[in-house]
C-alpha cells in the first residue's frame, strides 16, 4: 500500500444531505511540509430507522426481528419466561408438564 505523503486532514460526516464540492489537483502546485497525524475518521450510519417492537415476548417460534441495515433507537428487551408456566408435551401416551 503506498503512503500519501502530507496528507489534508479533514473530519466529515457523510450523509445524505451534504453537498458536493466540486475540486481540481494540479501538479504544478509547490509543495508545503506538514506532520503526518490520523487520516480520516469515518462514522458509517444507516440511512433508515427500525419501527418494529422493542419489547418481545419469548414463544414457541422463532422470531426474527428485521433491523439489517437499519438503526435501532432504544434497546432490545426480551421478556423472561413467567415462572407460571409450563411446557405440556404428549409422546402419544404421556402428557408431561415440566
Amino acid at each position: 500500500m503506498a503512503t500519501i505523503p502530507n496528507p489534508i486532514v479533514i473530519d466529515v460526516d457523510v450523509g445524505s444531505n451534504v453537498p458536493i464540492i466540486p475540486m481540481t489537483v494540479e501538479s504544478n502546485v509547490p509543495t508545503i511540509g506538514m506532520n503526518i497525524s490520523e487520516a480520516l475518521n469515518v462514522q458509517i450510519r444507516p440511512s433508515a430507522t427500525y419501527d418494529g417492537d422493542y419489547v418481545i415476548i419469548p414463544s414457541a417460534e422463532e422470531q426474527k426481528l428485521a433491523t439489517a441495515d437499519l438503526l435501532c433507537t432504544d434497546d432490545i428487551t426480551i421478556k423472561p419466561i413467567p415462572s407460571n408456566y409450563g411446557l405440556i408435551t404428549w409422546d402419544g401416551s404421556t402428557l408431561t408438564v415440566s
